[in-house]
């Protein structure tokens, strides 16, 4: 469908502030994640655990426009893989068509859990039972968006 001018505006703003503020609540995520790695059994003291619960429940209450989403699937990088590729090639125009295709036809309005899946699997162990609980329902609407789990 058509938008107006208007509309179009608002959608690139959409595009651009969804980016921003799902890298930083996964940035926020991972990094809670890496203390706790680094420090096993140990809770932060320091405010990180409400600040990624609000991350968790931020990306848990977001739903995108197939358009944001669209976006997203072409410019959201994993911080871990391009810190792990050393500055190899992204992807090809075509490969970023085939995976927009593919996750927009399963994404549905969360599409953000499938770009973060990596991200949401490694809050499973958790030390907190909060930070688990978030994760698990947002892997499981992933999973029953793309058919797996019901």
């Amino acid at each position: 469908s058509a938008l107006n001018p208007s509309g179009r505006q608002d959608i690139e703003l959409a595009k651009l502030a969804s980016k921003v503020a799902i890298e930083r609540c996964r940035d926020t995520i991972e990094a809670y994640v890496d203390f706790e790695n680094e420090h096993p059994g140990a809770l932060p003291a320091d405010g990180r655990t409400e600040l990624v619960l609000t991350a968790l429940q931020n990306l848990e209450n977001l739903e995108l426009h197939p358009q944001v989403f669209e976006y997203l699937c072409a410019h959201l990088q994993s911080r871990r893989r391009a810190s792990m590729s050393g500055g190899s090639r992204g992807p090809t125009k075509k490969e970023i068509r085939d995976r927009v295709a593919s996750l927009t036809k399963k994404g549905g309005k969360r599409g953000h859990f499938l770009l973060l899946y990596p991200t949401l699997c490694q809050c499973i162990s958790s030390n907190h039972p909060e930070v688990r609980a978030c994760a698990r329902v947002m892997l499981q609407t992933a999973g029953s968006d793309i058919g797996i789990y019901e």
